[in-house]
């Protein structure tokens, strides 16, 4: 592979090669700038792909142009982290024997749309999936709640940093510190980015129908179907769990800063909240029992207790253990 990149070379510098036509020139001339002007961990893989074996999957400048390719796009930046993304989930793939060294150009460009539809999903729940930072907590590095999916997804080396790319998400200690609602979110896309029979399966049907399928379209059509995602991961429920955590986190932090009041001031009673045995008008209460009140009473009499915890300012405090709990009398 580096001796095609050589000759490569020679051309550029005014060389002549024999044996090319124009068009193929051409093509091996821009895969040869985005390859030398890309981030170095391409040539990386490149060199690690010949030590396995010198005829390899992308030993061949039509295979390179796959990935040059589908990776195009106007802004630089995301072009080279798209291009670095596939090159190293092919070595990735060729290591645990889930793509052959050999592979064909079109095994290839079903893995490489894979890839870029993983990518997709990628920057879809890093979007979408924000948590609420406690500030009473110290996270490791690029593991609050508020950035850790787009920091440990955003590319192969922050992904096998993390260690998610060895075990199961359950064994990173960093995951404590996170709300439990995270843990099914980052464990499927640690097998995305891992790689998974079921969820590639899914994966290369998806993209087999449509390559260019967006992250929602995937969510979409996929994320309901009898035998598929749904079974591995329930998108709209993780969701769902998302928006009550956050939502529940920030109202028990205002009710945390509302209940320290400043030195000699005093509460002002709110008039539309009435003193304990009087209605709001002012005039005293019956000896009726509210419904609240009448169905606590009836699970005490059936020999069960509801006891209220006080929210914590920590995730394991609120989220860790349940706001009521149960417990038989």
């Amino acid at each position: 592979m580096f001796l095609f990149l050589r000759r490569l070379q020679q051309l550029r510098f005014g060389k002549q090669l024999t044996g090319y036509k124009a068009r193929a020139l051409k093509t091996m001339l821009k895969v040869y700038d985005r390859v030398m002007t890309a981030d170095g961990r391409c040539r990386g893989v490149i060199a690690d792909l010949d030590a396995i074996s010198p005829q390899h999957l992308l030993s061949s400048h039509s295979a390179l142009d796959i990935i040059v390719a589908k990776t195009a796009q106007k802004n630089a930046k995301l072009q080279n982290e798209a291009m670095v993304w596939c090159f190293e989930h092919v070595l990735q793939d060729v290591q645990v024997k889930r793509l052959p060294i050999d592979a064909s150009n079109a095994q290839l460009t079903i893995a490489v749309q894979r890839y870029l539809l993983i990518k997709r999903l990628v920057n879809h729940f890093a979007k979408h999936f924000k948590g609420v930072d406690d500030p009473d907590c110290t996270y490791a590095a690029g593991k609050a709640p508020s950035v850790v999916v787009k920091m440990v997804f955003c590319s192969m080396t922050s992904f096998k940093e993390s260690g998610l790319d060895k075990c199961a998400a359950g064994s990173s200690t960093w995951l404590s510190d996170l709300p439990p609602h995270f843990f099914p979110v980052i464990d499927f896309l640690a097998k995305m980015v891992r790689g998974h029979v079921q969820v590639n399966q899914i994966l290369d049907s998806a993209v087999q129908s449509d390559q260019n399928l967006s992250a929602e379209g995937f969510i979409r059509k996929y994320g309901s179907e009898k035998g598929g995602l749904a079974e591995l991961f329930n998108v709209e429920d993780a969701m769902k769990k998302h928006t009550e955590a956050c939502q529940a986190y920030e109202k028990a932090m205002a009710g945390s800063a509302d209940a320290v009041a400043e030195p000699g001031t005093e509460a002002v009673p709110d008039p539309s909240v009435a003193e304990p045995g009087t209605r709001k008008d002012g005039t005293e209460a019956d000896d009726d029992v509210g419904e609240e009140e009448k169905s606590l009473q009836q699970d005490e009499e059936a020999g069960f207790k509801i006891t209220w915890q006080a929210p914590s300012r920590s995730w394991q405090g609120l989220f860790g253990g349940k706001l009521f709990t149960g417990s038989s009398v």
